[in-house]
């Protein structure tokens, strides 16, 4: 068995055409090394003190350079592990929210749960939980996994979120945890279980799985849009430093097929569904 360990951070264009979610895994043995290594990457600047894609600045680019090498590097000398982007049409975002959305309140309500504020914080992270899970189908069973998740004003509440059913108390974290494995079992069943209180929510700072998920997809992204020809000098030096390190992978990819550059700060998937980059994915 392998102990894995994800960030998850949500991803979205301008004024949200498309909008998804991005994923980096590894075997928990081998972030002990990354993490040490990204400590090491930061100790030796005094330009940034975490990696977030929004915020780069281009006097950033090598940090972010290295930060992405050494991404790739642990990606690549274990498995099994994935660096994966995914990005959903309106339409199709709009059904598979309300289909996740739905599963959480219904079963959360079925099995007694009476908290509202549980179930609505629960919902939107169900989404994230079940795409990913799909993404890593092939990895097997007998691994095990926890998830970092990225913080935001909903989310935060999360791990103080509690209910009490039938004269027990719950918290969040076990109730989502048991929900991810009963749809795992149903519809992923080759895919990793997750681990009792395996569900982390915390600011992206305090955690660089979140940072490298995060930086893989918005670097990735703008790859995309530097690809199709968006004239921004910042998604253009975003998409070249990503192309340094991952050009091998997706040079030759013809994007036109698939998303259209709309004006400049949005992308438009040309069939309704999701568009997925996985970068890296190896597994035994």
């Amino acid at each position: 068995m392998t102990k894995l360990i994800a960030g998850l951070d949500e991803i979205a264009t301008e004024t949200q055409k498309s909008d998804g979610w991005c994923y980096f895994c590894i075997p928990q043995t081998e972030y002990v090394k990354f993490e040490a290594e990204v400590k090491t990457l930061l100790a030796g600047t005094t330009k940034l003190t975490s990696f977030h894609g929004k915020k780069f600045k281009t006097d950033q680019a090598d940090e972010y350079e290295q930060f992405l090498r050494i991404i790739r590097k642990y990606a690549e000398s274990s498995v099994p592990t994935i660096l994966s982007c995914t990005l959903n049409s309106e339409v199709w975002k709009q059904q598979y929210l309300g289909f996740c959305e739905g599963v959480t309140a219904n079963v959360f309500t079925q099995v007694g749960v009476t908290n509202p504020d549980l179930i609505s914080v629960c919902k939107q992270l169900t989404p994230g939980l079940f795409s990913f899970m799909r993404l890593v189908n092939h990895f097997g069973n007998s691994n095990e996994l926890m998830i970092e998740v990225d913080s935001d004003s909903v989310k935060e509440k999360f791990p103080q979120l509690d209910t009490i059913i039938k004269g027990h108390n719950f918290t969040a974290d076990f109730l989502m945890t048991q929900l991810y494995n009963a749809y795992r079992k149903m519809q992923f069943a080759n895919s990793p279980q997750l681990t009792t209180g395996g569900i982390t929510v915390l600011k992206d700072q305090n955690s660089f799985a979140v940072q490298a998920a995060d930086v893989i997809g918005n670097f990735s992204t703008s790859y995309v849009y530097y690809k199709l020809g968006n004239t921004s000098n910042k998604r253009i030096l975003k998409g070249q430093i990503f192309e340094k390190v991952f050009g091998d992978k997706y040079g030759a990819e013809n994007f036109t097929s698939s998303i259209k550059l709309v004006g400049q700060n949005d992308l438009e998937l040309l069939t309704e569904g999701a568009f997925t980059m996985e970068f890296t994915a190896y597994h035994e």
